[in-house]
Parts: C-alpha cells; structure tokens; sequence
C-alpha cells in the first residue's frame, strides 16, 4: 500500500503544535502498523512560540507502539539557532521520549559544539542527556569580563 504525500498533525499534552509530513508513504499488507515514511519532516511549535523542524530521508511509523524510528540521520534545526544532526533515532510519543543511538553532532547558536556517542531527550520536562559528550565552547565563560 503506498500513499502519495502522507500527512498528519495534532496538540501534545504540553500545547506543542506538530505536523509530520512525507512524499511518500509504504506500509506492507503483512505489516499494515509499520508504515515507511520517505522524505519524512516534522515540525513542531511549542506554546513558547519557540520552532523546531526534523528531517530524515527514511522513517518508520509504528502505530501500535506509538514509536517513530529513523536508522540513518536525522537532520534537526529550531528558531533559537541551534542545529544539528541524530543518528539511529526513536521518538516514543506515549512517553515523550527521544533516543539517540548513534552519534549526534549539535551546533548551538551562540557557536557552541557538542559531539557525543548517543542522546535522550525528555519532551515533558525538556531535559537533554548526552553520553560521552564532548563540548567545544567558543570562549571560556567570563572571559570577556574585567
């Protein structure tokens, strides 16, 4: 079963807006919960007005476990400046999870870098956790004080 241009949006609990999108969608008759998703995007505006946008060329939506996996990278950017790319991700939409397996490269606008071995992101309480991280700081903190 393929669907052209697949689209679907809603309201999470915290009052973010997200719309998922994709130029194609594949789900198998054997397999209808898993659906590949081509050219996949998501976009997201939390009530603080800040954006977030997420693409990836493969993704997979499992509709019975609520997970959406992307195997390769994920290409991550929001309003504030900061960008990125996640590879080997899973979001768990029931418990507001994102899992990094792979290396993760993030680029911050105030022109910090981070590279680490892998993520978690907690969406309700909006706390990053890196592992093995390594954090490049375009100053030291305090360095332009007297």
């Amino acid at each position: 079963i393929t669907v052209e241009t697949p689209e679907y949006s809603g309201v999470l609990d915290d009052g973010t807006a997200y719309r998922v999108s994709a130029s194609s969608a594949r789900a198998s008759v054997d397999a209808t919960d898993r659906i590949g998703l081509s050219d996949a995007s998501l976009s997201m505006a939390r009530p603080d007005g800040v954006t977030t946008q997420v693409d990836a060329a493969h993704a997979v939506l499992d509709t019975t476990t609520q997970l959406v996996e992307v195997p390769g990278t994920a290409e991550v950017a929001n309003s504030e400046g900061t960008s990125g790319v996640l590879d080997d991700t899973i979001f768990d939409y029931r418990s507001q999870q994102l899992t990094g397996r792979g290396p993760v490269s993030i680029d911050y606008a105030d022109g910090t870098h981070l590279e680490a071995e892998g993520l978690t992101f907690d969406a309700t309480r909006l706390v990053w956790t890196f592992t093995r991280a390594t954090v490049t700081l375009p100053d030291t903190p305090g360095a332009n004080q007297p």
